[in-house]
C-alpha cells in the first residue's frame, strides 16, 4: 500500500499582489503543520511539490522544522505538473470579454469595482472567481490560450500516476500544492463531475491536508480537509 497526503499551501497574498506569497498567517499555519506532523513521529519516504512560490514556501517551513528536530526529511522533487488551475487567466478573460457574459458575471464584476473596502472586494472577488470557474470546469466558457478543466484534469492525475510509480510497496508520500489538484485527484479517485470538484477545491482550508492509500487497484479516502494541527479559529482560512 502506498500513501500519498496532498497539502494545501498556507494563507497566500490574496487581496495583495503578489499573490504567490504566503502572508505571516499561512506561514504559522505551515509551523502549526510541521509541529503536529512531528509530534506525532510522522515521517515522509518522498517530499513533492508544485512550482508555485506558495507551494515552495510552504514545504520549506516544513523542512525546516523537521531539519531542527533532527528528524528526516527527504529532498524535495518540483514538478510543474502540480500547479494550480488557471483561475487568474480565466477571471482576466472573463472580464476582458465582459460582453458575451451571462448577466451574472456582469453584476459581479461591477461589484467587485466598487468594493469599498477590503470585506466587500473579497466577498465579490470570491463569487466571481466560483461562478467562473464553475462555468470554466463545465465547458461552458473558455479560450484557446487558457487551459481547460480537462486538460488540467489530465495532468494532475498524469502526475499523480507518475508520483505513485515512483515510489515502492509501503511508501509514504507528500506532495504540497494547492486546492485545484487536491479536489481533481478526488474527482479522479472517486469520479466526481467537474463542477462539484471545483466546489470542493473552494472548500479547502489553506494548510489543509488529504490523504489517499492506493493498493493496486483499490484507493481509501483517509481524512480529507484535515486541520487538525490549527488550534486557533484565527486560523482557519480558505483564501
Amino acid at each position: 500500500m502506498r500513501r500519498v497526503v496532498f497539502v494545501r499551501h498556507g494563507q497566500a497574498s490574496y487581496l495583495e499582489p503578489p499573490y504567490d506569497r504566503l502572508t505571516a498567517t499561512g506561514t504559522r499555519q505551515m509551523s502549526k503543520l510541521a509541529q503536529y506532523w512531528l509530534a506525532r513521529g510522522v515521517r515522509f519516504d518522498r517530499v513533492f511539490c508544485g512550482p508555485a512560490l506558495r507551494h515552495r514556501q510552504s514545504e520549506q517551513i516544513v523542512a525546516e522544522a523537521y531539519v531542527s528536530s533532527a528528524a528526516p526529511w527527504p529532498p524535495v522533487t518540483v514538478m510543474e505538473s502540480f500547479d494550480e488551475f488557471p483561475a487568474e487567466a480565466v477571471v482576466k478573460r472573463a472580464i476582458k470579454d465582459l460582453d458575451r457574459q451571462s448577466p451574472e458575471v456582469a453584476s459581479l464584476v461591477q461589484r467587485l469595482g466598487a468594493a469599498k473596502n477590503p470585506s466587500e472586494k473579497r466577498e465579490a472577488l470570491d463569487q466571481l472567481v466560483l461562478q467562473l470557474t464553475r462555468s470554466w470546469a463545465a465547458g461552458e466558457f473558455g479560450h484557446e490560450s487558457i487551459e481547460s478543466w480537462q486538460d488540467f484534469y489530465e495532468r494532475i492525475c498524469g502526475a499523480l500516476r507518475q508520483v505513485l510509480e515512483s515510489v515502492g510497496e509501503g511508501a509514504q508520500v507528500v506532495v504540497f500544492t494547492s486546492a485545484g489538484p487536491i479536489a481533481a485527484a478526488f474527482a479522479e479517485t472517486f469520479r466526481v463531475p467537474a463542477p462539484q470538484a471545483i466546489e470542493l477545491a473552494f472548500s479547502l482550508y489553506n494548510s489543509a491536508t488529504a490523504e489517499f492509500e492506493f493498493d493496486g487497484s483499490q484507493v481509501w479516502l483517509g481524512p480529507f480537509n484535515n486541520v487538525a494541527h490549527l488550534d486557533e479559529l484565527e486560523l482557519l482560512t480558505r483564501r
